[in-house]
């Protein structure tokens, strides 16, 4: 009897030993796993607020730098880095909301995001609301003054639109009546526009720094191009390119590139910087286009073309042969254009609305509207959905 109950403790060993093996790996087998989803969990996590930063940041950088240009391209993308290693990339997408034929001025702005490769990756997108600034000029004008303006020689005012989009402007916008003179140059006129010339009594140097949602201070605020001097005498500015795997591009970096009033679409024919001259200014030879601001005395001598806005808070002087300036002029103090030589090509001041809303559009910064951004992980939003 003995014997027998000895067998069967024999034959119990084994499988007890085997379901306590099961067991014990099991539980090991089990740890892992939580170790593992654990960690996968926090890499979503931190993948995923990394993400967020980074759209965020995309996000930010469009309301510190766009203007309403901007809002009219493509998606542009963009990378954050630490140091020399990438943090991540995003992508900002302008998306018009509403009509622009009905005045709409509203746009979104969507950033998304990715950080992190294969599993280990975080996406998210933000976005917010935007409308582009709404600004004019002071007067519809080819040129408005304070101070009293002499035109001589061949030299030419005209408010009759350039690009003719509009109907004429006013030639000459002063203060008051006899302030202008050189009306004709014997039997010719020299002075165009729908009046030739217009007065406000209530003119002043604030007036004709109010440009609708912005003034004079925000446009010297945001200068691209910053000179100063006694007097400011930058020369041969001209457009400048450089050649890239894309082809050829504008190489904004020069600081005596303003653009190409002369070629659109070219490289640089859409480059509309906002140049502000801390001081008087002489120029002399070059081309450019924008929003050029002097604050102080401006003198423009031959063969200088500039298309867009130019802003004197002094006098201005016009001389010599050759010059252009298409668009509008705005001058606090008193005007003096005149040419030397007829034969040669004449100082001419031309209204231009288009290059005067170019202008204005390519400087203005959009501005958020009074409200959170929103931010989801959603997959990406299709641009023109």
């Amino acid at each position: 009897m003995t014997h027998g109950s000895d067998q069967a403790r024999d034959g119990f060993a084994l499988p007890a030993t085997l379901l306590a093996m099961i067991v014990i790996g099991a539980i090991v087998t089990g740890g892992f796993f939580l170790a593992s989803q654990e960690h996968n969990i926090s890499v979503s996590t931190d993948q995923g607020a990394r993400a967020l930063h980074v759209a965020q940041y995309g996000l930010e950088e469009a309301l510190g730098t766009w203007t309403g240009a901007d809002l009219a391209r493509g998606p542009v993308a963009g990378s954050v880095y630490n140091g020399s290693r990438e943090l991540g990339t995003y992508t900002l997408t302008p998306v018009r909301l509403g009509d622009p034929a009905t005045g709409s001025r509203l746009h979104a702005i969507i950033s998304e995001a990715e950080t992190g490769r294969h599993q280990y990756r975080g996406a998210r997108r933000v976005g917010t609301f935007v409308r582009t600034s709404a600004a004019s000029l002071p007067y519809k004008s080819a040129l408005s003054l304070i101070g009293q303006l002499d035109r001589q020689g061949g030299a030419v005012i005209s408010g009759e639109d350039q690009c003719g989009a509009e109907s004429a402007a006013t030639g000459v916008m002063a203060i008051e009546e006899g302030m202008v003179t050189g009306f004709y140059r014997g039997q010719e006129q020299m002075i165009f526009g729908d009046p030739p010339a217009d007065y406000d009594d209530e003119m002043t140097p604030e007036t004709l720094s109010d440009f609708g949602e912005v003034t004079l201070a925000d446009l010297m605020a945001m200068a691209t191009r910053y000179y100063q001097g006694n007097p400011a005498n930058p020369q041969h500015m001209a457009p400048e390119t450089t050649t890239t795997d894309a082809g050829t591009v504008c190489d904004r970096s020069v600081d005596l590139n303003w653009g190409d009033p002369d070629e659109f679409p070219g490289p640089c024919g859409d480059f509309y910087p906002l140049i502000h001259i801390d001081s008087d200014a002489l120029l002399d030879v070059g081309r450019g286009q924008g929003i050029l601001v002097v604050d102080g005395n401006l003198t423009v001598l031959g063969n200088f073309e500039f298309s867009g806005i130019v802003i004197v808070t002094g006098s201005f002087v016009m001389e010599g042969t050759g010059s252009k300036i298409n668009g509008s002029v705005i001058v606090h103090g008193q005007g003096e254009i005149d040419t030397e030589n007829d034969q040669s090509g004449n100082a001419r001041i031309q209204y231009d609305s288009c290059k005067v809303a170019e202008a204005l559009a390519n400087n203005l910064r959009v501005r958020p509207l009074a409200s959170r951004a929103w931010f989801t992980d959603m997959p990406p939003l299709q641009a023109g959905i």
